[in-house]
């Protein structure tokens, strides 16, 4: 069922802005089994959206440089202190929703989730359509990445900027998908984190 939803309809935004202060370098560009974070990332969402946005701030010129081959539609966040709902909203700019099912959401400190589980919150979405975010759970905690519908990246993309995702989400009827991924939860902040992912 996941499949009916047509590819050109799905984007993926993969929200690479941050500073990176507790890793010390840019985790946009760190390496995990022969591949950058960013890599990773963008390419588990190509293959299942007709689009892929990555919004830039801190570093952008050094990420941009050496990811200049990834085929994707860079977005720069020019005032990363407003938050990370800032940086969606700048990855949600000059769309007209109506032409959209909707969109993958996942920081770049998250590269190793699996594509099945892409594929588990694209079936869930199928079987709930009135619910607007899709949400993978692992041992009883929600992760990344998450599913937005198109009504739900309206409401994101006009909600005051310095406003958590989550708070504006909160308002949004939400739905939970398990899955057999604990890399959902594997948030990439610091050397040591780095250290612990799975060669």
């Amino acid at each position: 069922m996941a499949t009916q939803i047509a590819r050109a309809r799905l984007m993926g935004i993969v929200l690479a802005a941050g500073e990176s202060s507790r890793m010390g370098r840019d985790k946009a560009l760190l390496r995990w089994q022969g591949q950058t974070f960013l890599h990773h990332c963008v390419t588990k969402l190509a293959a299942l959206c007709g689009t892929v946005r990555v919004v830039v701030g801190h570093h952008a010129a050094t990420i941009l440089a050496a990811e200049s081959e990834l085929k994707v539609d860079w977005r720069r966040n020019h005032d990363i202190s407003r938050g990370r709902l800032s940086s969606l909203q700048v990855g949600l700019e000059e769309t007209e929703w109506s032409e959209w099912e909707g969109a993958f959401v996942v920081p770049v400190d998250h590269p190793a989730f699996q594509a099945k589980t892409l594929r588990a919150l694209l079936q869930r979405r199928a079987e709930l359509p009135r619910v607007d975010v899709i949400k993978p759970r692992y041992q009883d905690h929600n992760g990344h990445p998450v599913f937005y519908s198109a009504a739900a990246l309206a409401a994101l993309a006009a909600a005051a900027s310095r406003q958590k995702i989550s708070d504006v989400a909160a308002k949004l009827a939400t739905g939970l998908v398990e899955v057999d991924d604990p890399a959902v939860l594997t948030n990439v902040d610091t050397p040591d984190d780095l250290a612990a992912l799975p060669q």
